[in-house]
């Protein structure tokens, strides 16, 4: 995994990731705190859009990691209980991940 820290005056404000060269994930700190995870699959390019408790489920094409074109095709609540293969319980809520990343390069901004 490759990630590519954005920072705004001494602030952590933007973490991409990716893999393979191809853009996986993008977390946004700030007022507006989101999470873009992308899904490659054969029938196109996938951004799930984490926002105010939703998730927008977009069609995209995506060149050198920007978004050139979205086409919203899914609204879904963030917070639902849903259950994995095994039987069990789990929260499809993805920002602890999101905090954990900010923890992990936070500093990297602060260092002049």
């Amino acid at each position: 995994m490759l990630y590519k820290i954005h920072c705004e005056e001494s602030s952590l404000k933007k973490i991409e990731v990716f893999k393979d060269s191809l853009i996986m994930k993008e977390f946004f700190y700030g007022l507006n705190n989101r999470i873009y995870n992308y899904h490659h699959t054969d029938f196109g390019y996938f951004l799930f859009d984490h926002f105010n408790s939703k998730i927008y489920k977009y069609k995209v094409i995506v060149k050198k990691s920007k978004i050139v074109n979205k086409v919203l095709i899914d609204t879904i609540n963030e917070s639902e209980i849903a259950q994995d293969v095994k039987g069990e319980y789990f929260y499809t809520n993805d920002f602890n991940e999101s905090s954990e990343i900010f923890d992990r390069f936070v500093n990297l901004c602060s260092k002049g």
